[in-house]
Formats: C-alpha cells, structure tokens, sequence
C-alpha cells in the first residue's frame, strides 16, 4: 500500500468505495483503490527547499541506474548501453536487490515530497514503488521457479542481448561472441539453480518442466537460426572479412557448445527433475507460495487487491461479458444458445491464408479508425508500427507475437505475428486484436509513454503491465465508443476478446491461488478463445502456470482505467473532455495505476483552478472593456454636446 500525500493543499479526495466492489452492467462507475493517503502540503517551500530535495531525489536516481544499468539487460540494452556481465539470478543477487532498495529507500526518506514539483514528485512515487516491490520479491526465492519457465528464464537476458546489443564499436562483436559463448554456462546456473531448489523440496510443476523440456528442444533445433543468429543488417559496420569470421565464430559456438549444453538440459529435465516435478500446478501448494502469489499479482497489475477478491470480479465481469453476448445474439437472431453459436463461428472462420492476409486486414481496421483518432488525441505516434512475421526463433519466443516498442537498434515498433494469428480464435476477434496492439493501444502508449523525451528518464523506462495491457484493452473498448465494431461479427469479437483477458485473470487467481486444474482452467477459457482443446491447455500453461500474476494483469489494469475516467468525467461533468484526459494519462509514463489516481486528482484540482483563473481574468477583462467602453461613450457624448449651437 502506497502513501501518496497530496501535491495540493486545496485539492479533495475523491469519495466512495473501492472500485472492486463497484460490479456495474457495462460501466465502471467509480473510484481508485483507496491506496491514497490524501493529507495536505505544509506550507509552499521556498526556492532552497526545492533544490535541495531535487539533489535528494537525483541521488537516489544515481543510485538506481548505478546497479540497474549493469543488471537488467533489457533496460540497458533499450538505451545503448553495452553490457559486460553475465545474468545473475542466484540468491546472492537477489540480497543484492534488497541492499540498493534498501539504500535509495533510506535516500528517499530525507526526501522532503512537499518541496519538489508534481513531476518530481511523480518520479519519487514510482521509484519507492519500484524499490518497494524489489525489496519484497527477496522474500520469495525458493518457491519461484522463473528460472524454469520458458517465458522468464535467464536465457532471455542472453536473447535480449542477441538482439539488441550494438554492433557499432570497436570490441562489439568481441562482446556479442562472450555472450554467444555463455549460453551453456547460463543454462548450467539454471541446473545448480533448480538443485538447490530441489534439496529444499522445491519442485516445479509437471506442466512447467513439459513446456520447458519442448522449448529447449525447439532452441536446440533451431540450430544456426536461432536467436543468436546475426542477420546482415545488423553487421554494416564490420567488413566483409570481420563478417564472414564472426559468423563463422557463432556456427562454431552453437555446434560445439551451445547444442550439447541443451542436449544435456533436456536430458535432465526430461531423466532427473519431471519424474519428482509436482503433479498439479499452481504456487499454492508451494510454503510461501500463496504469499509469492500475492506479491506476483500486486507487482504486475501495480493494485493491492487480493487474489481471491480479484477472482470474484473476474467471475462478476464474466457474467456481465455473457449477458452482453446473450443479448447480441437474441438481437442478431443469432443461435441463443453461446456454445452452439461459438462452435459454429469456430466453423465458420477461415483460417487466414497467410500472415500477409493478416497484415493487410489490420491495416484495413486502422483505416476505418484514423478519421475518429483527432477527437480523441491530440498526439499521434511519428510513425506507424511495423508489422511483420516473426522469425521462427522469434516465434519460439513469443508463440502469440508480441509488441517490441522502439528502442536503440529499432527505433520504430514492431508488432510481430506467429502463426497463431492465422487462427479461426484470432480472426474471430482481429478487429479487437487490432486497436488492443496498435492503434489507439500498445503501440500508441508505447509511443506516447516510452517515447516521450519530456517525461523524465525513470519513468519512461518503467514497465508496469497494469498500465500497459490494461491501457490497451481499455483502447479497444475506447474503439467501440468510436464506432469500429459497427458490424455485428466485429462487436462479438471484441467481447469474446474482452473475455479473454478477464478469463485469463479468473484462470490465473484459480490455478495459483485456489488450487484449480487445467481442465477447470481450460472450461473458462474455451468460453472465449474459438481454439481446440490442445491450443487452450497450451495457452493455459504459457500465460498462467509459466508466468504467476501476469495474466490478469491487463483486465484489473482496464478496469481501473476505465473508472478513473468515469470518476473524472463525473467530477468535471460538462467540462470533462476525452481527449484532455487521454493526454494526461499518456504523459506520466508507465507508472502504477495508483500513483496515476494521485496525480490525476492534482490534475483535477490544477484544471480547474487553471479554469477558475481564466474565467476570472476574462471576467476583469471585459469588466476593463466596459468600463472603457463607458468612458469612451461618456467622452463622446461630452464632444457632441460641447457641439451644439448654444454650448459655452
């Protein structure tokens, strides 16, 4: 729970209850977590106050991007910076994370908030959140298995920096060699890792140890073109000679070492660790599991809501998607009954005959929204996502595809299709898919948010799912407003789409916190995603079983844009303008929901103080003219009269 005193002494919080107990009928009337202190400022600080509590807040910035900058790949490597150190992920790291939170929480604790600017305010916020959110996550080292999991382990840093290290410096390709010949060490880290797990009786699930046993496989099958593979592009500044040696270099690498490294993992995963992995999954059943879950859900919707009452919203919006579907369909005429209708809309839909096919229908969606786009926001993207296939080493990374917003090497985002996207489950809901990835979502708030230079360095590169996903799920709702689901077919989809994300919550609470099984899981989900059953229990591992918190994290986060918006407009009634609030929300960065909620109450206060000034002036202003006015038609009337025949 977040402390957040107020910026303005004048500003008043907002009442009512939390927003998870407001289960309306297609709207969210509301409020925010009530996760806000609201107390006011003491009195304004005086120009030295201000700088000093800015060098306050600068120095527990150093002190973050200090570490950070050598230890999290992704972040380094989206700003140019070359890294030199191989992934730690032991537990020795993991004290190391404490210790920095530790020290820039104690800086921050000097930090007098009542003196810094509602952005450097902001800025502290987020970096206590984050530091906060480190600081915990120490506790939870046995019983995660992220190390395992297909879609967190350390192999990723590695394939991070595969595709993102720079290639234009003296000693680059030196260093992209280092990191190519690592591999087998990283995977052997994660063997000692899952040992020392496993004397402690800490195994993973079944399910998990399946997935990662086929992933590995598939990397190993790769072969040359896997995710270390350098493509000509990427070498424009090495010679032909230097080319040619270091790809030469790389072949070698994966023959001999990187191959027989995961021969011996799967070997090991498949002889050793699945015949005493756990046979239900789910953190649950871990000591400190439902803790660690608990944390999990907290660090990626960025809310303090607890699992259980999350998985009772997620039944309640299920509920309301249903009957919403239920009337479409009376009204189409429609079968009534939604697994009959769905098995024949599963029927019914062509498999898409290429990812170009695909493309050219996402183009198609944005068309018909970019007239409706200037009434909505005032900024657009400078340029439009690329969208393409993956590669198949890309593919394996991201069976579903996935958006990479703009960083270093690209600076333009890309969306990246799989083949999944060919699917009857995909094309049902593409429209949706297309304003929930691209315009006005993903790659819009990427943009706006990670591509803003004026939002300072920090926020910019924090990355909060429940900001993210749930800003773009509330985007492909927001193109609904705008009247892109006109066609019957297209208004479904995006419910089955919007069912999706809130099953997948209701899957996630389940499966981690309550103790469901696949099947249970696999029935929810198969009431929205038009998949067999075999996609499903693959969807059902890859989002929830190898990825803990994560898959909710969209819906909590739409649900909570969704009622900041409805509190806002129900605060300035006539005054309240989508697109002002669409800016302001856009400009903070991918901060936690709860600290947009605090600012947005400033913002509350600073709009109409800043329309309360501009009346008043506009007031005196013509009161000035008509008194003006006045003095001139009182000094006119005095020349004529001065005029007439007879005046003295």
């Amino acid at each position: 729970m977040l402390d957040l005193p107020l910026v303005s002494p004048h500003r008043t919080a907002r009442r009512g209850t939390s927003w998870l107990g407001l289960l309306t009928a297609g709207a969210l009337a509301a409020t925010l977590p009530a996760c806000a202190v609201l107390t006011p400022r003491p009195a304004v600080p005086t120009p030295a106050d201000s700088a000093l509590a800015r060098g306050v807040l600068e120095e527990a910035l150093t002190d973050y991007w200090r570490t950070a900058l050598t230890r999290r790949y992704e972040l380094a490597l989206a700003n140019g910076v070359r890294v030199n150190l191989l992934p730690d992920f032991s537990q020795e790291s993991r004290k190391a994370d404490l210790r920095l939170a530790q020290n820039v929480s104690l800086t921050l604790d000097a930090l007098d908030v009542s003196a810094l600017s509602q952005e450097e305010y902001l800025t502290s916020l987020a970096l206590r959140w984050e530091m906060d959110a480190q600081a915990e996550a120490v506790a939870f080292f046995q019983s995660d298995f992220s190390l395992l999991s297909p879609a967190t382990s350390p192999v990723r840093n590695l394939t991070e920096v595969y595709r993102l290290h720079p290639l234009t410096a003296q000693g680059d390709a030196e260093r992209y060699l280092f990191f190519v010949e690592a591999f087998p060490f990283v995977i052997e880290r994660i063997m000692t890792g899952l040992e020392e797990r496993r004397a402690r009786g800490y195994v993973a699930p079944r399910e998990m140890v399946e997935s990662a046993i086929g992933f590995f496989r598939s990397l190993r099958a790769l072969g040359v073109e896997g995710p270390w593979r350098l493509a000509p592009e990427r070498m424009t500044a090495f010679d032909s000679v230097q080319r040619r040696i270091v790809t030469t270099e790389i072949s070698a690498l994966v023959t001999l070492r990187i191959q027989p490294a995961l021969d011996s993992f799967v070997a090991y995963l498949g002889g050793t660790y699945r015949p005493v992995a756990a046979a239900r999954p789910g953190l649950w059943q871990y000591p400190g599991g439902k803790e660690l879950y608990r944390h999990l859900l907290r660090r990626y919707s960025s809310l303090d809501v607890p699992p259980e009452e999350a998985h009772r919203v997620g039944l309640g919006e299920l509920r309301r998607i249903d009957s919403t579907m239920t009337v479409l369909r009376r009204g189409q005429r429609w079968n009534p009954s939604a697994t009959a209708f769905h098995d024949s809309l599963r029927r019914a839909t062509p498999v898409a005959p290429s990812l170009a096919a695909v493309i050219d229908s996402l183009e198609q969606h944005l068309e018909r929204l970019e007239p409706a786009l200037a009434a909505q926001f005032a900024v657009m993207p400078a340029s439009d996502a690329v969208v393409r296939a993956a590669t198949p080493a890309e593919a394996l990374l991201w069976p579903d595809g996935v958006y990479h917003a703009a960083n270093a090497i690209d600076p333009v985002g890309q969306l990246l299709l799989t083949e999944r996207w060919r699917a009857p489950a995909v094309q049902s809901v593409l429209a949706s898919a297309a304003y929930r990835w691209l315009i006005p979502g993903r790659h819009l708030e990427a943009a706006m948010t990670r591509g803003n230079p004026s939002i300072p360095g920090f926020r910019r590169q924090l990355e909060t799912p429940g900001y993210a996903e749930g800003w773009a799920q509330y985007a492909a709702s927001l193109a609904g407003e705008m009247g892109m689901y006109a066609r019957p077919l297209d208004a479904y989809g995006r419910l089955l789409d919007e069912g999706a994300a809130t099953a997948f919550l209701v899957i996630d609470t389940g499966i981690h916190y309550l103790g469901w099984s696949t099947s249970q899981a696999r029935a929810v989900l198969g009431r929205y995603v038009l998949a067999p059953d075999a996609t499903l229990d693959s969807l059902v591992v890859e989002r929830v079983i190898n990825r803990p918190g994560r898959a909710g994290a969209g819906a909590l986060g739409a649900r909570e844009m969704a009622a900041m918006r409805a509190w806002m407009q129900g605060e300035q009634g006539t005054n309240f303008s989508a697109r002002d609030w669409h800016g302001e929300v856009l400009s903070l960065g991918e901060i936690p929901l709860p600290i947009v909620g605090s600012h947005l109450e400033w913002w509350l206060y600073d709009t109409a103080r800043r329309r309360a000034a501009a009346a008043k002036a506009a007031a005196e202003q013509a009161a000035e003219k008509a008194a003006a006015d006045k003095a001139a038609a009182e000094k006119a009337a005095a020349e004529k009269a001065k005029k007439k025949p007879g005046a003295r």
